[in-house]
């Protein structure tokens, strides 16, 4: 409504409220205003649309950037004007939220780094930038205009070919005349992106035009007609030598010449040439340094040359003084009514970091021994004789488990690998973890033998998939029919894939099966490792790790056709979250509308009510209810904050409540929980480097590290954590944003001394290395913590089941005694769990076994204590109720409940 719908709308639209409103940004509710021709206060101002509507402006108030005015998100978005300002100035177009240079063949030389590079035949690499500007913390802090340019390295993947090579090559093999030409030409084009080599701005194809060709006319905004040809020999001095015999047509109707075209190529049409890409779209960090300081440079020299123009300028014009409409006395319109006046500072920031330290991991070695060393590559041995020989705790044998494929190839390679793997662990032959495997051969397109091998009520189906988008076909299959609720009721079991060349590559097929064994064992509720963090003695954390829970956050957008399918939001509660397991896991799923980044209030409550209930049995237990809750929520921007808090923080306290109010009133147990909410932001841009010589020299940081100030807000807690591992690649790396939104344990108000934070920034580090399947960090940890990185392995897999077949959300039900695998809550189940009171709630979910509370059992018995809890603060828990008293009670409360109802 406000930008406007067409073309042409647009322009007009820019430029009447430009001119009332000088430079401007609107947020969809306030339209932000800096350099207005003349001073808005108590004034309307109206943009007529059309003969349908008008939008009206009214004027509310006045701020000042640097103030406790406005938010950090609007700042942002003020600020923004004048970054987008000085990069169209110096050259910049934006394509999709990045800026490329508009001739990316000829750019300056401070800047000769970011011409097109060719990869292949196939594919061409365009550098560019992302940036933004915000308000520096010290510079609120002594209220100066200061602010931060962040910017990184940006790229766009293009075809080497034009388009109208592309359309040749269509016709070698048709005939240019003929309709079957045509159809293979729209097949291939329809849909696609496309850029520019005279503008490198991205569009969509809409629809290929085989009735127009380089020689059509169009009619220009002043009347005249001119031909594609000449309009862009005359606008960008380009000339159109080659023939066409069809242009390409946008959604407003625009045409483009196919010869200065290239289509934008997706990520995945690009895997033979992943490595070599790699090295390009992320250099190392003193390379990304020196593009962001030309950039810089350019942009301070753009600036320097108009500020010359615009005084040589108004020496010439002193009789001629603009006036308060933006006119020039002789009639001529000022272009800039705002001189911001954009200087940025060529030296990178300057900041400390704070080093984090290497957890420890005990593993079981030699001897049925535990044996803990640091995470440090140069200590740690997952394999070979000092390696893991067996699991922490209760062992929980997989005793029929059966692998299927489609021939019997890899299932040879699979038995050949799991005899290895057994010697290799030292297993007892008479008391094996995992038993010796049956293997069955099927037809994955006959949807018998899935029903037939559902049959076998198997604890563990190893599945080896052929290749492709078949092989996608096969798991969606196989897992529907193996753990879907109302085919198999409550016999489903745990499915692990492999794909057929994996199996067959001899590189990495003994490592891969290994792992997969092991990352089933774990999923089958074993615990592989258990991973200490390094925490301060005065941390309010200190021996208290055995009693923090994590939950984990996240929403996978679907797919489906026209992108409608649900997005599946998933909380993921974890009751052991520094072990390597999925023991004490539960999953809730809950499906969002689609495209919807926040989870509503209602569904967070019922959500976080069944995973707290699920464990229930753990909660009623002194050893094992927690003290801390640790809510880690991925991938929000700032502005989603606000919601995320009302929202999904609310929710989830609520949620708990409802479980303290059980606990309290069935058992007698006061339970009252510190909660920490922390956001990951999605994709900041800031880059790390370690500073050698004073500023001579940036290398990459070789070292994990969080960094708390000088480029953080100060409107909120946030910091940035570099979770680095020897065995990560420098260039892969990048440091993640971390937003606190509640504190209860108030870390900031400890004693000094304390070192409150650290003890959270090493829990923080540490949960990178507890996501089991990454085991044995051949890449380092997982860039999220893994309650995070759990929920969104779950939320992507549930997305994946939902097909154009489901018209139920019972058919997308899993198996109940998968308990580790997403259970699905309905409007229904929100709608009652918040219209009932949670303590007369059935008892079923009251009495549910928890995986948390065995596991403490059967090591009291094991006298194991690799996964005991801490006795030295522990105290003595208070009698439960006895039935009789429960049942007075219960009868007391009726009776009153029936007296006020009459």
């Amino acid at each position: 409504v406000i930008y406007g719908k067409s073309n042409k709308q647009k322009r007009r639209n820019q430029a009447v409220l430009r001119e009332a409103f000088g430079h401007w940004t609107f947020d969809n509710n306030h339209l932000f205003s800096m350099g207005v021709p003349k001073k808005i206060s108590d004034d309307t101002f109206e943009l007529d649309e059309d003969d349908n509507y008008t939008v009206k402006f009214i004027w509310v108030d006045s701020h000042i950037l640097c103030s406790s005015d406005l938010e950090s998100t609007e700042e942002t978005k003020l600020l923004s004007v004048f970054c987008k300002r000085g990069l169209k100035n110096a050259g910049f177009t934006d394509v999709r939220r990045a800026w490329f240079y508009k001739n990316v063949n000829n750019p300056p030389p401070e800047l000769r780094h970011i011409k097109p590079t060719r990869l292949s035949d196939k594919v061409t690499l365009l550098h560019g930038f992302n940036t933004t500007m915000c308000l520096s913390n010290e510079a609120r802090k002594q209220q100066e205009k200061g602010a931060l340019f962040k910017a990184e390295v940006a790229n766009k993947q293009i075809s080497t070919k034009t388009v109208h090579a592309i359309i040749q090559d269509i016709g070698l093999k048709r005939d240019p005349l003929s309709a079957e030409f045509q159809q293979e030409v729209r097949r291939q084009l329809v849909g696609k992106f496309f850029v520019m080599t005279y503008n490198s701005i991205s569009r969509k194809i809409y629809e290929v035009d085989f009735n127009q060709d380089e020689r059509n006319t169009f009619e220009r905004n002043d009347g005249a007609k001119i031909s594609y040809t000449q309009y862009l020999q005359s606008q960008y001095g380009v000339k159109s030598r080659l023939k066409e015999s069809c242009v390409l047509m946008d959604d407003r109707g625009s045409a483009y010449l196919p010869q200065h075209a290239h289509l934008t190529i997706r990520s995945d049409e690009t895997d033979d040439i992943k490595d070599l890409l790699q090295e390009y779209t992320n250099p190392p960090i003193e390379e990304q340094l020196s593009r962001v300081k030309g950039l810089v440079h350019v942009i301070n020299k753009n600036q320097q040359d108009k500020d010359d123009t615009d005084k040589h300028n108004n020496n010439n014009d002193d009789e001629k003084k603009p006036q308060n409409n933006g006119h020039w006395n002789d009639g001529r319109k000022r272009k800039d009514m705002l001189k911001y006046g954009l200087r940025i500072n060529e030296r990178s920031v300057l900041t400390e970091a704070i080093c984090l330290s290497y957890p420890k991991i005990t593993i079981m070695a030699f001897g049925n021994n535990e044996k803990t060393t640091s995470i440090h590559p140069e200590e740690f041995k997952w394999g070979g004789r000092e390696g893991t020989k067996g699991f922490l705790g209760s062992v929980r044998a997989i005793k029929r488990w059966v692998i299927v494929a489609n021939n019997i190839g890899p299932i040879h390679e699979v038995e050949s690998i799991y005899n290895a793997y057994t010697k290799m662990r030292s297993f007892q032959s008479h008391n094996l973890p995992i038993e010796r495997p049956e293997h069955m051969v099927i037809n994955f397109d006959d949807q018998q033998s899935y029903k037939q091998l559902a049959k076998g009520k198997w604890q563990l189906i190893f599945l080896c998939l052929p290749e492709g988008k078949y092989g996608s076909v096969v798991k969606t299959r196989a897992t529907k029919a193996l753990q879907s609720q109302h085919l198999v009721k409550n016999s489903g079991c745990l499915l692990q894939c492999m794909m057929t060349s994996t199996i067959y590559d001899r590189k990495k097929s003994k490592d891969s099966i290994l792992g997969a064994l092991e990352q089933a064992m774990g999923k089958y509720g074993n615990i592989l490792y258990k991973v200490t963090p390094s925490i301060p003695p005065k941390s309010p954390y200190y021996r208290k790790l055995d009693r923090i829970w994590t939950i984990g956050l996240d929403i996978s957008h679907g797919g489906g056709a026209h992108n409608k399918n649900p997005s599946v939001c998933i909380l993921t509660l974890q009751t052991l979250p520094f072990c390597g397991t999925q023991r004490g896991m539960r999953n809730m799923c809950w499906l969002n509308d689609a495209k919807k980044d926040v989870i509503p209030y209602q569904a967070t409550v019922a959500m976080t009510l069944n995973a707290l209930q699920a464990e229930i049995a753990a909660l009623r237990n002194e050893q094992t209810r927690p003290e801390i809750i640790m809510i880690f929520r991925d991938g929000a921007p700032d502005n989603a904050l606000k919601e995320i808090h009302s929202k999904e923080l609310v929710g989830i306290q609520r949620g708990i409540y409802e479980v303290r109010q059980v606990l309290q009133e069935q058992f007698g147990i006061k339970w009252k929980p510190r909660i920490q909410f922390i956001v990951v932001s999605k994709d900041p841009i800031d880059r790390f480097g370690e500073d050698v010589n004073n500023g001579q020299e940036v290398r990459g940081i070789t070292y994990p590290c969080v960094v708390v100030k000088d480029i953080t807000s100060r409107s909120i807690w946030d910091f940035f954590v570099w979770s680095y591992h020897p065995n990560t690649h420098l260039q892969k790396m990048k440091p993640k944003r971390y937003v606190v939104l509640r504190d209860e344990l108030k870390i900031g108000q400890c004693e000094a001394g304390s070192n409150a934070p650290m003890g959270m920034f090493e829990i923080i580090y540490s949960l990178a290395f507890t996501y089991h399947p990454s085991i044995p960090f051949i890449q380092g940890g997982t860039s999220q913590p893994a309650p995070i990185t759990f929920a969104k392995h779950f939320a992507e897999k549930f997305a994946q089941l939902i097909t154009s077949d489901d018209r139920r959300v019972e058919d997308l039900r899993l198996a109940k005694n998968l308990n580790t695998q997403p259970m699905i809550i309905t409007e229904a189940e929100v709608i009652s769990s918040n219209a009932s009171s949670v303590a007369s709630s059935p008892k079923k979910p009251l009495k549910a076994k928890s995986d948390t509370s065995e596991t403490i059992e059967n090591d009291k018995k094991a006298g194991n204590k690799a996964v005991q809890m801490n006795d030295d603060n522990n105290t003595a828990s208070k009698p439960a109720a006895s039935k009789s008293s429960r049942r007075s009670q219960r009868r007391k409360k009726n009776k009153q409940q029936t007296n006020s109802n009459m």
